[in-house]
């Protein structure tokens, strides 16, 4: 496996990407890219949009995605609920 990015939710406005990966070894050799624009390719024609989240503390993922056309749009914050105490 050298590049892996799964498609996770589907609806009328498009789909969503998640989770890409390459493996520490393969990684510096444009693999991500070669790889997000096949998927990208792939899944427009069928799916019209594509979004997906990032870290933007991970620079060499938003440099990825720049790469291949994605531009941020909005902010994204997670929230979780605390547990509840007994």
């Amino acid at each position: 496996l050298m590049f892996h990015v799964p498609v996770g939710a589907t609806g009328p406005h498009g789909c969503m990407v998640g989770g890409t990966f390459v493996p520490p070894q393969w990684r510096k050799r444009e693999l991500a890219t070669i790889g997000m624009t096949q998927a990208c390719r792939r899944l427009l024609p069928s799916w019209g949009r594509i979004s997906l989240h990032v870290n933007e503390a991970n620079k060499a993922a938003v440099r990825v995605y720049e790469k291949v056309g994605f531009r941020p749009c909005a902010d994204y914050r997670l929230a979780l609920p605390h547990a509840s105490p007994d």
